[in-house]
């Protein structure tokens, strides 16, 4: 019985060496800002839950990163753009890019293709949406969906792991026009 009692007490103890080291913080209930130290499914709420709360997210990501924006309209069609370099300290701002609309869109008289300056705001648009959710996580291939705005919005987050830290390297902004 004692041997026992010494296995539960060193498990204890391993379990929460475990969390203490991983940047569990016990008084807030999450888990500290310290991106080195999150295990892939927590480093994947982590970000989800700093993009629902419109908070900062450059911690996790490396220092500049793709941006893609696509939307699909059934009038105008499909709407592509992409930034090589963004700095990821300026995600939280209005993002400019050149885009390029195709004109082809399902439902209406087709127009011929266009390109334009297009200023994205990500933080108005995550603002707006009703639902955070995150899905299809690839640990294989460093992907994973986050899905607001009745599924028709999502972002697809590459990641990857270096030096022991998970970081986003390219974002993917889409918009599907669900008709």
């Amino acid at each position: 019985m004692k041997r026992r009692n010494v296995k539960i007490i060193i498990s204890v103890l391993l379990f929460g060496a475990t969390i203490i080291m991983s940047g569990y913080d016990i008084k807030s209930g999450g888990y500290a800002v310290h991106a080195e130290t999150l295990p892939v499914k927590t480093f994947v709420a982590e970000l989800a839950a700093q993009f629902k709360k419109g908070g900062k997210v450059d911690y996790l990501m490396t220092d500049s990163i793709v941006f893609v924006f696509h939307s699909d309209n059934r009038c105008d069609g499909s709407t592509d753009g992409t930034v090589a370099k963004l700095s990821s300290k300026n995600l939280n701002s209005p993002i400019k890019m050149n885009v390029i609309n195709d004109g082809q869109g399902w439902a209406c008289e087709k127009k011929k293709a266009s390109s334009y300056e297009l200023t994205f705001d990500l933080r108005k648009r995550l603002s707006s949406w009703e639902r955070f959710e995150v899905s299809g996580i690839n640990t294989d291939k460093g992907t994973f969906y986050i899905e607001g705005e009745a599924g028709s919005d999502y972002m697809i987050v590459h990641y990857k792991k270096s030096e022991n830290k998970y970081t986003v390297y390219k974002l993917e902004y889409r918009s599907e026009d669900p008709g």
